[in-house]
């Protein structure tokens, strides 16, 4: 049996910091209303334009596997990208949650999905489990970044357990942000992980190593 076949646990996780915690609450109220203010007309614009620049990047041409997800709500509309990776002969993997445990799936077909209990499209359970050294570039979702790498995200950890079971860096970690969510400096709590790249409409971080 290799790795990909093996259902490894959800990593243990640092005891949350209790004001840092609050702070990160407070944050994603504050954007998400920004966020869903914003005219649909000018969000699609800007994910355009952040999809045009990250398919422009050596890290992405370079990759044969691509990791992503299946934006709703507030986060950007990742269909339209979704549908490039595959267009462009990558392999896509797509997250599905078991628990509290996520790992990542080939999909070939964006109509074989299925809502999760949470409204969001996954793999069905026939698709093909990945290896986390299969993939290339990993692109995380997030409400929000800071210019040390880090990311806010949702707040139900999968993605931060998921790195912590990873002897990282095993891919490119790039994480996709509109300017308005761009900030000075998060909240920081034990468990963070800093993404590599951080792309928005205008610009391109490169984080050294942490």
């Amino acid at each position: 049996m290799d790795r990909s076949d093996q259902p490894g646990p959800a990593a243990e996780l640092p005891v949350p910091d209790k004001q840092s915690a609050s702070q990160k609450r407070e944050l994603r109220t504050a954007l998400r209303a920004k966020l869903s203010g914003l005219p649909p007309d000018l969000r699609a614009r800007q994910e355009s334009s952040i999809y045009h620049r990250l398919t422009s990047l050596p890290e992405y041409q370079q990759a044969q596997t691509v990791a992503a997800y299946y934006g709703i709500n507030w986060e950007l509309d990742t269909r339209p990208l979704l549908q490039q990776i595959l267009k462009d002969g990558k392999a896509l993997a797509l997250p599905r949650c078991e628990g509290k445990t996520m790992d990542f799936y080939l999909v070939t077909d964006l109509n074989h999905l299925k809502p999760d209990h949470r409204g969001i499209p996954e793999p069905l359970e026939t698709a093909r489990k990945l290896a986390p050294e299969l993939l290339d570039l990993l692109i995380l979702p997030g409400v929000a970044a800071d210019l040390q790498g880090r990311r806010l995200g949702q707040g139900g950890g999968y993605y931060d357990r998921y790195l912590a079971r990873q002897p990282l860096p095993l891919c490119v970690t790039l994480l996709l942000c509109r300017d308005i969510c761009l900030l000075p400096q998060l909240p920081q709590e034990p468990f963070d992980c800093p993404v590599q790249l951080i792309l928005t409409e205008t610009r391109l971080l490169r984080l050294p190593p942490q």
